[in-house]
């Protein structure tokens, strides 16, 4: 892992109401920062965007399975969040709260969309506290946490119990319909035969996780498939919608979001095509920015 020196122990701290964005390519190659990233990072938009990797501002008090957990993450097609503590050009310090989304075109990882915010000083004391675990840990060679999508977790039968038990809303549902479709069953089948009687109760309670599975689970995975695609950049794809209730609430916030930002950005490149990668530099500068007027692309490139 890189190791940047020197290093302060001077915190430089930027507002909350500033963002720091930047994209890079599949190898972690600046293609893009805004003003306020070169700003907070101290260096030069030239020193910046010459061919240098993002890890150029990394802290060497980062530990490597935090950048392990953001690359397997990324990578799979997955955003990441988590904190992250950067070196300044001085060797002065500052954390940032990231989000990392890949970037698409079609169905193709092209690049990475980091966008960082303040973090509270909660939030710095505990990322201190659990980055100088992990650090410890590796260094002593007995690997008792792990970072998964940015969550701690443990290793071992213990981690995967607990992973277990933290089963997501889909599973957990799928499980209590089922379990509660044999309960009900179970005072009319007492009497039955128990080969007739655990057949019976079985099928039934897969029945249910049939039904569950496919009415509630499939259609909050369609959900969270397409908000990964939108927070990529990929304004290509249409929402799914027609559901019915809170699901069907969600898709159609979802969808209009989807517009909404097809629209932004259409209007703010002047009907000029674009790619998923040009379009989010584009999109996070208006956002970020804070500018009360639409940039053009000269403003960008």
């Amino acid at each position: 892992m890189r190791i940047n020196q020197p290093t302060t122990d001077r915190e430089y701290q930027f507002t909350p109401q500033e963002t720091l964005v930047s994209v890079t390519d599949t190898q972690g190659y600046l293609t893009y920062c805004n003003p306020t990233f070169i700003a907070v990072s101290g260096f030069e938009e030239e020193e910046l965007l010459l061919g240098q990797p993002h890890n150029l501002i990394r802290h060497p008090d980062m530990p490597a399975e935090a950048f392990r957990d953001l690359w397997a993450s990324i990578q799979a097609g997955l955003p990441w969040t988590g904190l992250v503590k950067n070196r300044r050009k001085n060797g002065d310090f500052y954390w940032v709260q990231a989000n990392v989304t890949p970037l698409r075109a079609g169905e193709r990882i092209v690049g990475y969309l980091s966008v960082r915010t303040c973090p509270t000083r909660q939030q710095v004391q505990s990322a201190e506290t659990l980055y100088a675990q992990l650090q410890a840990q590796a260094r002593q060679g007995r690997i008792r946490l792990c970072l998964h999508r940015g969550a701690v977790q443990r290793v071992g039968l213990i981690g995967q119990a607990a992973r277990w038990l933290q089963a997501g809303t889909g599973a957990r549902l799928v499980w209590l319909q089922a379990a509660a479709v044999a309960v009900a069953l179970a005072p009319a089948l007492a009497q039955a035969p128990l080969p007739l009687t655990l057949a019976t109760a079985g099928a039934a309670a897969l029945g249910a996780g049939w039904l569950a599975r496919r009415l509630a689970v499939a259609p909050l995975a369609d959900l969270v498939r397409e908000a990964n695609l939108l927070a990529s950049g990929d304004l290509s794809q249409t929402v799914t919608t027609g559901a019915s209730g809170s699901i069907g609430l969600l898709q159609r916030a979802l969808f209009q979001l989807s517009v909404n930002l097809r629209t932004r950005s259409t209007s703010t490149f002047h009907g000029v095509p674009r790619t998923s990668m040009e379009c989010c530099k584009s999109l996070s500068w208006f956002v970020f920015s804070r500018k009360s007027v639409p940039v053009t692309s000269s403003e960008i490139y």
